[in-house]
């Protein structure tokens, strides 16, 4: 973590609860959250840095004709429901399509800017693995089943993505260690 303090803005923030595209369930200020309303008034201030806020104008028009994808999971949704939100309060000529196999996108006309969200857990193409009856090394080991990974093979929601963005931002950082699905002794991932 980043040494540094939040801090107390005095600039009005760039959410609210009109977006559409937050999903109800996590639309803080719209779900009555007790402390929504105070939430957006601070901000993460590194130590030594000189962090300005976030400036959607500036941002439309530094990425003019570029086409930035988020892949991953519903962390790297929230940030790109987040960014999505900040920049339609500052320009509305937006059309919503899906550009190479995106869960959803949009393209900011005026600026020629896409932003797109991939869906996926591991990044890595994977899927159940069971035992072979004649054996192997892993099931010589006490493995029954468990998630075959190939690291070098993309998931499949998101393999065309490099073709078409000029900007990939990955984030899946909570399905590496998700119990419920990748039980380290039931159901391991298994790394080829």
């Amino acid at each position: 973590m980043v040494p540094g303090s939040t801090t107390q803005i005095g600039i009005p923030s760039n959410y609210d609860s009109s977006c559409k595209e937050i999903f109800k369930g996590w639309n803080c200020i719209s779900g009555n959250k007790s402390n929504a309303r105070d939430i957006i008034k601070w901000r993460w201030q590194p130590n030594g840095c000189d962090l300005p806020p976030f400036d959607p104008v500036r941002f439309l028009q530094t990425f003019r004709d570029t086409n930035i994808g988020f892949v991953g999971d519903s962390l790297n949704r929230n940030m790109f429901v987040s960014l999505f939100c900040s920049l339609k309060r500052v320009s509305s000529d937006v059309k919503k399509w899906r550009p190479a196999g995106a869960d959803r996108g949009f393209t900011f006309l005026h600026y020629n800017l896409t932003i797109a969200y991939h869906r996926t857990n591991l990044l890595a193409r994977y899927g159940r693995w069971s035992a072979n009856s004649n054996g192997g090394e892993l099931e010589s080991l006490g493995y029954k089943e468990g998630y075959r990974v190939d690291v070098d093979i993309p998931e499949g929601t998101w393999a065309d993505a490099p073709s078409f963005h000029d900007v990939l931002i990955f984030n899946t950082g909570h399905w590496w260690w998700a119990p419920s699905k990748f039980d380290p002794v039931k159901s391991p991932m298994l790394f080829l």
